[in-house]
C-alpha cells in the first residue's frame, strides 16, 4: 500500500488504512519522541495524541508530501506543545535538542565530544560556590527573576546580580566555546 493510498483511505474513514499507518509508524515515532522527552510514557502519550488527532480530523487532513515527514513533524510539534505547557526552560530544550542529535547524524567522535562538553558544563555548575550555584540555578533553571531570587535567598537584588555575574564569569573560564551558549 503506497502512502497516497494510505492518506486517501484515512481521509475516507478506512480503518484498515489507519491501522496500517499506525502499525508502520508508531514504534519509530515513539523512539524519536523518547529521545526528545527522555521518557517512554510521555513519548507514547504524545504519539498517540497525534494519531488520535489524525483520525478525528481525517476529513480535513492535508498531506502534500511524505506521510512519514508529516508524522515526524506532527509528533515534534506535539512535543513542543507539551514543553510549552510544562514550561520547560530553554536550557532543557537545548540539551534535549543536542541529545536527540546524538546517535543519528554525528560521528562517534562528535557524540563523545558533545557528551564530554555537556558533562563539563554540569560539573562546572555543580562546582560553583554554594550561593552562586543556588542563585544561578534559580535564575537559569527555574526562571526566577532577580527580585524573586533575592527574596527566596533573603539577600538584596544587587547581591543576586553579583552572584550571577560571578557564576557566569567562573563558567566562562571553563572554556567550552560553542556549548556555553546553552547557559545564556
Amino acid at each position: 500500500m503506497t502512502e497516497e493510498d494510505l492518506i486517501c483511505g484515512i481521509k475516507n474513514g478506512d480503518e484498515d488504512s489507519y491501522k496500517h499507518m499506525f502499525d508502520c509508524y508508531y514504534n519509530q515515532l515513539c523512539i524519536y519522541v523518547k529521545k526528545l522527552a527522555g521518557d517512554i510514557p510521555i513519548a507514547e502519550d504524545l504519539v498517540q495524541d497525534v494519531f488520535l488527532n489524525i483520525w478525528i480530523k481525517r476529513d480535513k487532513l492535508k498531506i502534500t508530501r511524505s506521510l512519514r515527514n508529516y508524522l515526524y513533524r506532527s509528533v515534534h510539534n506535539q512535543f513542543l506543545l507539551h514543553v510549552r505547557n510544562k514550561k520547560i526552560r530553554f536550557i532543557d530544550l537545548d540539551y534535549l535538542r543536542v541529545s536527540a542529535l546524538i546517535d543519528e547524524n554525528l560521528s562517534v567522535e562528535d557524540n563523545e565530544l558533545i557528551g564530554v562538553k555537556l558533562d563539563k558544563i554540569s560539573d562546572a555548575i555543580e562546582s560553583l560556590p554554594p550561593r552562586c550555584k543556588t542563585a544561578f540555578k534559580l535564575s537559569r533553571y527555574d526562571g526566577f527573576k532577580y527580585k524573586d531570587i533575592a527574596e527566596s535567598m533573603n539577600i538584596s537584588k544587587k547581591t543576586v546580580e553579583h552572584l550571577i555575574s560571578k557564576a557566569l564569569s567562573i563558567l566562562r573560564k571553563v572554556q567550552l566555546f560553542g556549548f556555553l551558549w546553552i547557559l545564556f
